[in-house]
């Protein structure tokens, strides 16, 4: 993907701040990085800044964005397709770049964030809407930095280090979601993960971990249309709203450009289209816009399997807050990749 050729979205974002000292960090929320959110808020509160590459994993599994030998201009029908019993395990993986700016001062961040989610398909009902247990098997987070955040769950599950009990606590939790054919979440049930929360006795971390965890089900899955769509269709998914707390609330708009259907019409490449606004509320205790937002997107459906096998995103994002009259501005340029097996 080539970020000078990226479509340019111009758009607003937030910032919020933790009560509690350790985590007291300013942090942008971007609705496509949903899944990745929390997690990052712990890693980022850990650094200060790297001078460290990262190599990404599922570089060559994902590749470049796909181009059919021979494309179809026929109509076609999206939906997931769920068996009872059926396992799925998606792998995610995010590489941020950071560099913030406050006056004369500057810090650069470098971290990883690879997961590897469970979907467990419970039960199917005539119509076809799925139960599903979502889970986390394996997170990895790797930053360095004067205080270094090096977790690998399988090696460091059984550890007591403070640092790492929020990872642990999302490991092998289950997520409830009911789910219809066209991607609607119509029901979801953390508890069990808020529990575990909980029990780390940090009311700010609980609340994140709630709130996110939410935000984490309804982006697992691409909404679809609900008739057939053909080449060059953009399809409205509608929008999402979420609180901000002591800003207002945020309203997030997708809409997938369809790029091409196989000659077999049994992939379908389509291009994620996002905006976001915010709806502020008086005397908030800072502001904060996303000044230019470069997006590069695309997601491959697979109709004979009924899901999402791969996608990728890179973007590029400058950020401009106005903090107790100081001026930060955060530069990042992110890359996203996610690759989905069905056993």
């Amino acid at each position: 993907m080539n970020l000078n050729s990226l479509e340019q979205h111009n758009g607003d974002a937030f910032v919020t701040e933790s009560s509690n000292p350790k985590l007291r960090k300013n942090v942008f929320r971007m609705g496509i990085f949903g899944v990745m959110v929390i997690l990052c808020l712990i890693a980022l509160a850990a650094c200060s800044k790297t001078e460290t590459n990262f190599t990404s994993a599922l570089a060559k599994q994902v590749g470049n964005q796909p181009r059919f030998s021979s494309t179809s201009n026929e109509p076609v029908l999206l939906r997931y397709k769920f068996k009872p019993g059926e396992t799925r395990e998606g792998h995610y993986e995010i590489i941020f770049n950071v560099t913030s700016s406050r006056g004369n001062r500057s810090q650069q961040i470098k971290m990883l964030l690879d997961l590897r989610a469970r979907y467990k398909v419970k039960a199917v009902n005539a119509d076809g809407d799925a139960t599903v247990d979502l889970s986390y098997s394996r997170i990895i987070v790797r930053s360095m930095g004067p205080r270094q955040v090096d977790y690998d769950s399988n090696r460091d599950k059984a550890s007591k280090k403070a640092q790492f009990a929020a990872y642990n606590s999302l490991l092998d939790t289950p997520m409830e979601l009911t789910i219809d054919p066209r991607g609607k979440i119509k029901s979801v049930d953390v508890s069990a993960l808020e529990k575990k929360i909980n029990a780390l006795g940090n009311k700010a971390m609980a609340s994140h971990f709630k709130q996110t965890s939410q935000e984490i089900t309804h982006s697992a899955f691409v909404a679809l249309p609900k008739d057939p769509v053909k080449t060059g269709d953009l399809i409205n998914v509608g929008s999402l709203s979420s609180p901000l707390p002591n800003v207002g609330k945020m309203t997030m708009k997708t809409q997938y450009k369809v790029l091409a259907v196989s000659g077999d019409k049994k992939r379908v490449l389509l291009q994620p289209i996002t905006k976001y606004s915010i709806q502020a509320v008086k005397n908030a205790p800072f502001k904060s816009r996303i000044h230019d937002m470069k997006l590069a997107a695309w997601v491959l459906f697979d109709r004979e399997i009924g899901n999402v096998i791969k996608s990728a995103a890179k973007v590029k994002l400058r950020q401009i807050s106005d903090i107790q009259g100081t001026k930060v501005i955060i530069d990042s340029l992110s890359e996203v990749r996610f690759v989905n097996k069905i056993h």
